[in-house]
């Protein structure tokens, strides 16, 4: 198969779901394992599809295989509940199977966009997996906008907080070349924006564009206190 992202994908998340349904129709149990083989399988053809085309991988070509191989989570989830518990009621499908796979589907997308924060990280020349340590990826993410570090303690600050993210985030979006219309973007959904920093060719910027004064701590400070 030519398409990298279908065969890791199918390789690493569709076969072993299908491994799962076999086993479930011949023992005829209901394998509650999917989670795992929903979150493993994803991550893993993440890495092997990486390291096969030798770069990040596209979000675009990558979001197709997975909702497919999601979508058969759902079919092979609501057949084995059928032949195991009967026919489920209108009520019980709305309630249980489409919220299953409503959930399921969030987590998948969720995977992939973390993915796309990891490649952020990198193109700024940070560790990937900082990207998913908590309170210690917003201190990289300081660094990265060319902000204080010490703003992240701020953070917890009501009323503050917000305005010392939004300086956070525009710092973030003009060290990538954006503009004041993606540091809105990134206030409202940051893990999107983040996301499009990392899977597109948006390039890391040494010296920010907007001015020399992101370069400087002290001047930051000072703008900050002023403002």
């Amino acid at each position: 198969m030519k398409d990298p992202y279908m065969k890791n994908f199918g390789i690493w998340l569709g076969a072993p779901l299908a491994g799962l349904f076999l086993l479930g129709f011949l023992f005829r149990i209901d394998l509650q394992v999917h989670w795992l083989i929903l979150l493993a399988g994803i991550i893993l053809a993440i890495i092997k599809t990486h390291q096969e085309i030798g770069g990040r991988i596209q979000f675009g070509k990558a979001i197709g295989p997975m909702l497919l191989m999601v979508g058969g989570i759902f079919i092979l989830t609501f057949i084995m509940r059928v032949l195991f518990r009967g026919m489920p009621s209108m009520w019980y499908f709305i309630e249980y199977m489409f919220l299953d796979l409503l959930f399921e589907l969030i987590v998948a997308t969720s995977i992939l966009l973390a993915a796309g924060q990891w490649y952020m990280f990198e193109k700024a020349g940070k560790p990937g997996w900082a990207s998913i340590i908590p309170i210690y990826n917003l201190i990289i993410i300081c660094e990265i906008a060319k902000r204080p570090t010490w703003w992240v303690a701020m953070i917890i600050v009501p009323v503050a907080n917000i305005v010392f993210m939004v300086k956070i985030y525009d710092g973030l979006a003009k060290s990538f070349g954006k503009d004041s219309g993606f540091t809105v973007g990134l206030v409202f959904l940051s893990q999107v924006f983040a996301a499009i920093l990392g899977y597109g060719d948006a390039v890391y910027l040494e010296t920010p564009s907007g001015g020399s004064a992101q370069d400087n701590p002290d001047l930051l400070d000072t703008d900050l206190l002023d403002s």
